[in-house]
């Protein structure tokens, strides 16, 4: 009676491990890749660039421009979705520094890993604006330099 026993505690833990397994999918969360300008998503320019945000669900750890290229590294909870980033600005420089707003569009994962992924976007359309210009990404104080 005990083999029989077991054995259906032993069936009922392979599903419970099974399922826990797949309830989560995997893949890569990551959604940058590393090419050249025209392989990056381009920030996108709007009328009101501060219209419907919320407050990030994402903390920004490290931020620089390299030939019109933002790299931006963040922090922030998931695992069961790919996350997407798209950033967005008015295209009117304060003191040819522009204000970016980083959007965060992934609501639905609710898994709890801590994901890091390094984000890339091209600049280049804020350089036909204005050829000699700095970003600051809110809700961040940091002004970020183009080299």
């Amino acid at each position: 009676m005990s083999k029989v026993i077991f054995k259906n505690y032993l069936k009922a833990f392979i599903l419970f491990l099974f399922a826990i397994t797949a309830s989560c999918k995997k893949g890569p969360a990551s959604t940058a890749t590393s090419q050249e300008n025209s392989k990056y998503p381009a920030i996108q320019i709007v009328n009101d660039s501060a219209s419907g945000l919320r407050t990030p669900d994402y903390d920004i750890l490290s931020s620089k421009i390299t030939k019109d290229v933002l790299t931006i590294t963040v922090k922030y909870g998931g695992g069961c979705r790919q996350h997407k980033f798209d950033l967005i600005s008015n295209g009117k420089p304060s003191a040819s520094v522009f204000e970016l707003n980083l959007l965060h569009l992934t609501t639905d994962d609710h898994c709890r890993r801590l994901l890091l992924d390094t984000l890339r976007f091209d600049l280049s359309p804020l350089r036909k604006i204005s050829k000699n210009y700095s970003v600051k990404i809110n809700p961040y104080p940091q002004i970020i330099p183009t080299n």
